[in-house]
């Protein structure tokens, strides 16, 4: 899971860098865990009382590079989104952890910003928020970081929509992902086991429900799927056994699809750099390359060793010129 092994250390790094007032904040932030209402948790290092609007705003400039350089190289990006857990379950948040007026207009302000630089960026923010009020399955975990199978599914229907609408995709010699009938499965919350031993008994594991996939041939973590178009390169929101994103994307779409993930702390610059200079990459160039980003990261550019793992932070315009290279025709 995203940084279960690595969560302390993002706290350790977060505190003296960017959230001065979580260490001094009241009873509802312990352990830099947030409590929220009705058992929820939430991680402190999402600060949603504050942005850094020009820190946010090179990295949407950043992105936008990133989307030029793919689309000159003759391969379409798309962008999921991942809104924070604080913005769809802000109801759940305590009265001193509330959002920030320009956090509240963040995500809308950067999907807009990404779509006005030629990426596909459907509204993953308003398809989870739908999707929490119009059934009874939770789309995040109560004591998780992540999101659940339902939410991920959700969002990678939406986001076949739209790749569907945008892009003219030949006739796929092979079929997509067949998805077998739900299973429930039990998980134990990654902020759980930031918490004092004594308050962990509070937070049980949740139940959830996953479609797996029928015959798989992917393992979670590798790109093993020849002949595929549409890459998704992501942290562990894209673990395909898990939570099914890249096997849902792959049966709305009838096609197969190649994955590429690695843990947030690595950073998705690194992921996608790693990516287009390995060996899929060269076998077979996707038309479409989704490059997931995460609200919450929004304000961390490649070089960002304090919050990104510090032996995967790389300078900006070395990201660039790497990139640059790697997908020259």
């Amino acid at each position: 899971m995203l940084a279960r092994r690595m969560l302390p250390r993002i706290l350790q790094m977060a505190a003296p860098l960017g959230f001065p007032g979580l260490r001094h904040a009241r009873a509802d932030i312990r352990g830099d865990i947030v409590f929220g209402r009705d058992g929820y948790l939430f991680a402190a290092w999402e600060d949603v009382r504050r942005l850094n609007p020009q820190r946010m705003r090179l990295v949407l400039q950043l992105v936008a590079q990133v989307a030029q350089i793919m689309r000159d190289a003759g391969i379409q990006m798309a962008v999921p989104l991942i809104p924070t857990k604080a913005r769809i379950l802000a109801d759940m948040l305590p009265p001193d952890f509330q959002p920030a007026p320009d956090v509240q207009r963040r995500y809308e302000d950067s999907m807009q910003e990404l779509r006005r630089a030629g990426a596909i960026v459907p509204d993953c923010a308003a398809v989870l928020a739908r999707l929490r009020t119009s059934q009874p399955e939770a789309v995040f975990f109560k004591a998780d970081s992540h999101w659940t199978a339902t939410g991920a599914e959700a969002a990678a229907q939406d986001m076949a929509r739209a790749i569907q609408a945008a892009v003219q995709l030949p006739p796929s010699r092979h079929p997509g992902v067949r998805l077998g009938n739900a299973i429930t499965v039990t998980h134990s919350g990654d902020l759980v086991a930031l918490l004092p031993e004594p308050e962990r008994p509070r937070f049980p594991p949740e139940r959830f429900r996953v479609r797996p996939a029928v015959a798989a041939s992917r393992r979670a973590g590798l790109l093993d799927e020849d002949g595929a178009d549409i890459a998704v390169i992501g942290n562990s929101y894209m673990q395909p056994d898990y939570f099914g994103y890249p096997h849902v994307l792959s049966a709305a779409l009838n096609r197969p699809v190649a994955l590429a993930w690695k843990t947030a702390r690595v950073g998705p610059y690194r992921v996608l750099l790693d990516y287009v200079t390995g060996s899929q990459f060269r076998a077979q160039r996707p038309k479409v390359l989704l490059w997931q980003l995460m609200e919450g990261s929004l304000e961390q550019m490649p070089d960002a060793g304090n919050w990104w793992e510090p032996a995967s932070a790389i300078p900006t315009n070395q990201f660039l010129n790497d990139l640059r290279r790697a997908v020259a025709r």
